[in-house]
């Protein structure tokens, strides 16, 4: 069975073997509260993400992983959709300007794009934002405490979904819209009440989930981030052109992602269509209809914009989980979800009104010449070779930062041209699409049915982005990773560890690792592993040591270490790894680990490194000497 997601990707290495571990455990009657399998040992229920408790993911204890994995991505679609319709409609939106809205969320770049690295929290989290905020409204506008009970229960999901950070933005973004809401209330003091009883009951509802997060995440190398990692994936200001343009910096599919960071976080795309309506819909709306969906669409996404703004230091320094995430590009969502309100808002207008005003196809018309004429002008300079300004634009670009570290890409050369050309056609469609929409939009002036065809072309650019933008991989190919594991298990006798390029294989086999990559890092784990490499902790967080040889070891002493009753170390430190060497290694298999487009071979090894598999060291015996920092 294939299952949605880009090969290589976050589901195929991690989440998947999260399924396969956590629900396997729990069809043996097991809630698995320890990982044995990765860093040594490392908390799994209290790390959120593989969301244990979580109702909708207890499809994998029927159902076979794969199956389960697509059945759950396509509910939480529908979910996300249905909300967001359901919110419109308590708008007093048209049927056919509700359908719209779901749409543009379901569909939006910082929503759609999150099937494709396969971040099967983020989606069962953002599915319920909707209805948290549906209820909000209802909330103010009613007594019924039923809606308490349903927005109780939303954000008990959200919680248990297994996205954290995503849920502590929603509740931000939840706080400023309703002191938003409050200031035009006449019953303002019952509401907010209201409100935080949601809350506070969502909360006890998932208790046990947050105490032990908590817990856990005090102890994790994620406790508090430096200052240079929170502010990582922060949203690019020039990625507001995604909105229109999705594949202006390389698409993953047809090319490269050459932007800063990585496209599946940073696109913002809506549409075309949609973006018309949603302009339209903020100037034409009516004032209770629209009910701050502009303010917070801004508020959103210049929280998005994190580290490029001053404000992202102030919050990091006085707002405590800014400093424990990574990431406000994760904002986008919450902005995407007042655009597509917007948009609604917009086609609904525009079905309504006995007159269409001409600006709007002004300003459509506008854009279509402006993305034309520079889509002529970029391809004429990209086939101009080295000496075109595009190709001097591209190597002009400092990619020496850490927001270019995690894809890196050559901007030069035959890539610039293949850039060049990818980008003068995303201008072109997008501008050519402009023109059709202003083109309509004059035809509706005279022929009411243009108003529709407007509509359609909003979902048929939706549905076109998301037909491209959803690979797929061969569940087969991970299973038969995780059977070779298995069998190498079962040929090797002892008491060892491994340390591969993916240790969640060994974590689906049985097997344990000595790394891996999660938030919950225990933080003394990281100290030990980082004295052992001669970092610092806070390295380890967007550094896995996946390029470490098979081997472990103790923290960097002047003298020789011993384990009781195991053979000596060597007497003289290794030159990449101070103080350690392998016990023993075997090789089990080589194999061809793809990554996107690319292949590349690396090897498994095991390491017998005197670690038993419960993740807790024999006794660590210092031999003679001193111990130096």
């Amino acid at each position: 069975m294939r299952v949605v997601s880009a090969p290589g990707q976050d589901l195929e290495a991690i989440f998947y073997h999260w399924h396969e571990f956590g629900f396997r455990e729990l069809r043996r009657g097991n809630l698995a509260l320890w990982n044995p399998h990765i860093f040594c040992g490392a908390p799994f229920f209290a790390g959120f993400q593989p969301g244990l408790l979580y109702p909708p993911n207890w499809l994998n204890l029927v159902m076979p992983t794969p199956l389960a994995i697509n059945v759950g991505v396509a509910f939480h679609f529908v979910m996300a959709g249905l909300w967001t319709y359901l919110w419109a409609a308590y708008r007093r939106l048209s049927p056919a300007a509700c359908v719209l809205a779901g749409l543009v969320f379901m569909f939006c770049g910082p929503h759609f794009l999150q099937v494709y690295r396969g971040h099967l929290p983020n989606l069962r989290t953002i599915a319920w934002a909707p209805l948290i905020f549906l209820v909000v409204d209802r909330v103010f506008a009613t007594r019924d405490a039923r809606w308490v009970l349903l927005g109780s229960a939303a954000v008990a999901l959200q919680i248990l979904s297994g996205q954290v950070q995503q849920t502590a933005y929603t509740a931000l973004i939840v706080v400023i819209y309703v002191v938003l809401c409050a200031l035009r209330s006449s019953r303002r003091i019952a509401s907010v009440a209201s409100v935080l009883a949601v809350y506070l009951a969502g909360a006890a509802l998932a208790a046990v989930q947050i105490l032990s997060g908590v817990a856990a995440a005090s102890d994790s190398i994620r406790a508090r981030l430096p200052f240079e990692v929170a502010r990582t994936f922060a949203f690019p200001p020039e990625n507001l052109a995604t909105t229109v343009l999705p594949g202006i910096f390389g698409d993953m599919i047809d090319l490269p992602y050459w932007g800063r960071w990585t496209l599946s976080e940073t696109s913002l795309f809506i549409g075309v269509a949609p973006l018309v309506l949603t302009l339209y819909g903020a100037a034409s709306g009516s004032r209770d209809i629209r009910r701050f969906s502009v303010p917070m669409a801004a508020v959103a996404l210049v929280l998005a914009f994190g580290t490029y703004t001053p404000l992202f230091r102030v919050l990091y320094d006085y707002v405590p989980f800014f400093a424990s995430f990574r990431g406000t590009t994760k904002f986008t969502f919450l902005a995407a979800m007042f655009v597509a309100l917007l948009a609604a808002i917009g086609f609904d207008r525009l079905l309504r009104v006995t007159e269409v005003p001409r600006w709007p196809a002004a300003i459509a018309a506008a854009w279509a010449v402006m993305l034309l004429v520079s889509a002529l002008a970029v391809r004429q300079s990209s086939n101009a070779g080295p000496n075109g300004i595009w190709t001097h634009l591209l190597t002009a670009i400092d990619t020496s930062g850490d927001a270019f570290q995690y894809y890196p890409v050559v901007r030069s050369g035959h890539f610039a041209q293949m850039a060049g050309a990818h980008a003068a056609l995303s201008m072109a469609v997008g501008g050519g699409t402009f023109l059709a929409v202003a083109a309509m939009l004059m035809a509706a002036r005279w022929q009411r049915a243009f108003a529709y065809v407007i509509g359609v072309v909003a979902c048929a650019e939706l549905l076109l982005h998301a037909h491209h933008m959803l690979p797929t991989f061969e569940a087969a190919a991970v299973q038969s990773r995780i059977s070779e594991l298995r069998d190498f298990r079962d040929r090797s006798a002892g008491d060892f560890r491994i340390q591969g390029p993916n240790p969640y294989v060994a974590m689906s086999a049985g097997v344990d690792d000595v790394w891996g990559y999660d938030p919950t890092l225990p933080n003394r784990y990281a100290e030990f592993v980082a004295r052992t490499q001669g970092r610092v902790p806070s390295d380890l967080v967007t550094s896995p040591l996946r390029l470490i040889p098979p081997v472990f070891g103790i923290v960097l002493f002047s003298k020789p270490m011993r384990i009781a009753g195991s053979r000596r170390l060597p007497q003289r430190p290794s030159p990449t790894l101070a103080g350690i060497r392998p016990f023993a290694s075997k090789t089990y298999r080589r194999t061809s680990w793809r990554s996107g487009r690319n292949r590349r071979s690396q090897r498994f090894s095991s390491s017998r490194t005197g670690m038993p598999q419960g993740g807790k060291p024999r006794r660590w015996t210092k031999e003679s000497g001193s111990r130096t920092p």
